[in-house]
């Protein structure tokens, strides 16, 4: 289901989707589980390359999430081309050593050869068992 995420970028995410949840319903990461996100963006460069950068503030504090495929390229056929639009779905198995918390702000970014090809910012997470 499509929910709601403000651009950290120049607007190249079109629409995210994530499993279970829509709108501004809060999302519910459940430790030690597979966590699914999927999003449609238009790419703003040429890249041979792309790379996730995925972030949580988790109460205050912003941390790497650990864990993931940083390569984009395996969840998205490189090389990108300027102007199309791709379709990417991501899903990473959440740590069961995450702390849990009903306030979590995460980032999501694709970096391109020639720096920021997208980013959204997820502001209603919460991490639970």
């Amino acid at each position: 289901d499509q929910v709601d995420v403000k651009d950290c970028a120049n607007n190249e995410i079109k629409k995210v989707m994530v499993d279970g949840r829509h709108g501004s319903d809060p999302c519910i990461i459940h430790r030690g589980k597979p966590f699914t996100l999927e999003a449609l963006f238009d790419a703003n460069q040429n890249t041979k390359t792309a790379k996730i950068e995925i972030k949580a503030n988790i109460n205050g504090l912003e941390v790497d999430v650990p864990g993931i495929d940083t390569n984009a390229c395996h969840f998205v056929k490189c090389p990108l081309v300027k102007g199309q639009q791709y379709d990417i779905k991501y899903t990473w198995n959440v740590p069961k050593i995450a702390p849990k918390s009903e306030n979590v702000v995460v980032t999501v970014k694709l970096i391109g050869d020639n720096g920021v090809l997208a980013c959204a910012i997820a502001t209603h997470a919460k991490i639970r068992d």
